[in-house]
């Protein structure tokens, strides 16, 4: 059974390039347009890795980390941030909710397969 990763972004052009990417290498990939569609689609769900955006409307990706937390079961679900941010309070906070990784839009998403394979195999 493939691992299932839920990827969170306001851009249809980069979810649909995580989705390709992550697709190729096995992966059942679910979507969500911003933090508060993930939280009403992440209710009752069990999935392997989020991956979402930092800046989105209605909740960025530190607050949508912050209530995968206060969810049921998803205490120590794997999250991923991508973000061109690069204020270190950012990645500070990120730390402090748990967050696995903060990786750079437009720089890291070579890196993405194999952070992806770390985290939570193939």
């Amino acid at each position: 059974m493939s691992k299932c990763i839920f990827i969170v972004d306001d851009s249809t052009t980069a979810r649909m390039a995580l989705k390709s990417k992550l697709e190729g290498h096995g992966y059942e990939i679910i979507e969500a347009v911003d933090g508060l569609d993930a939280t009403r689609k992440l209710t009752g769900r069990e999935v392997d890795l989020l991956i979402t955006d930092y800046d989105m409307p209605n909740m960025n990706g530190l607050d949508l980390a912050r209530s995968v937390r206060r969810m049921e079961g998803k205490n120590f679900l794997p999250i991923l941030i991508m973000t061109s941010h690069k204020e270190d309070r950012l990645k500070d906070d990120a730390k402090t909710l748990g967050v696995a990784g903060w990786l750079d839009k437009a720089v890291d998403m070579t890196r993405l397969p194999k952070m992806v394979n770390l985290l939570i195999g193939s």
